[in-house]
């Protein structure tokens, strides 16, 4: 019986945490990849398919940092 009362105490703490956060302000903070090159605009996330044709390094950034670099999001995953 303490044992369920303790699981189900760090299952809610868990779930409650972060309800007051801003979901724009956590997306932003969300980390994609963009590829490192002159003709790349795009940014990915970590399971796309289109970093795939990457030749140069492959940098992960926030959200944020990526669209202050002029990059869109890929059209495979968003």
């Amino acid at each position: 019986m303490k044992r369920m009362i303790i699981v189900t105490a760090i299952l809610l703490l868990a779930t409650s945490c972060g309800q007051n956060e801003n979901p724009a302000a956590r997306e932003q903070e969300t980390l994609v990849l963009v590829c490192i090159s002159n003709t790349a605009h795009r940014y990915h996330s970590h399971y796309c398919r289109g970093l795939k044709e990457c030749t140069h390094e492959v940098k992960e950034v926030t959200i944020d940092e990526a669209e202050s670099m002029g990059r869109t999001p890929c059209g495979f995953y968003y």
